[in-house]
């Protein structure tokens, strides 16, 4: 099973993943994302609640990266996956680098700079409501950019 959810933004587009990245699965996922480069836009896919990521499914995360798509994930496994295909030193171009590799390179840096943006948003000091949260972010439910809670002891 997987449910692939796309919002748009006005800087980005986000594909949220939950389920399985595997088999017939991976037609879906790569289906939405082709969809989402036509808009020229920076893609972000995030890989939120994924149980199972084969060995297509890599394949495809792969692809996705080269083409600038930049991948998240939670998770302690699928971030490992994520960071070995996608690394940081990614964003830098090489010398004699096309001028569409050069493209989804500037995507891809435009990407990460919204989402690092959007993820040092500062929460309000009166807690909102999930529900409300949405609506203000322009997320669809169930899709909140990021959240963290340390604990002290």
């Amino acid at each position: 099973m997987i449910r692939v959810m796309t919002a748009d933004e006005p800087a980005l587009t986000t594909i949220t993943v939950d389920g399985q990245l595997s088999g017939e699965y991976i037609e879906v996922v790569e289906r939405s994302c082709d969809e989402a480069r036509s808009k020229d836009k920076p893609i972000s896919l995030f890989l939120r609640d994924v149980t199972v990521i084969g060995e297509d499914g890599q394949a495809l995360l792969r692809r996705l990266a080269t083409k600038g798509v930049l991948l998240k994930s939670s998770g302690v496994y699928n971030s490992y996956i994520v960071e070995s295909i996608q690394p940081d030193d990614l964003l830098g171009t090489t010398p004699g680098q096309s001028n569409a590799d050069s493209a989804g390179q500037d995507r891809l840096q435009e990407g990460r700079r919204s989402a690092e943006q959007f993820s040092r948003a500062k929460p309000a000091s009166t807690p909102v409501p999930t529900q409300a949260r949405h609506m203000t972010t322009g997320l669809p439910p169930g899709l909140v950019a990021e959240e963290r809670f340390h604990c002290v002891r």
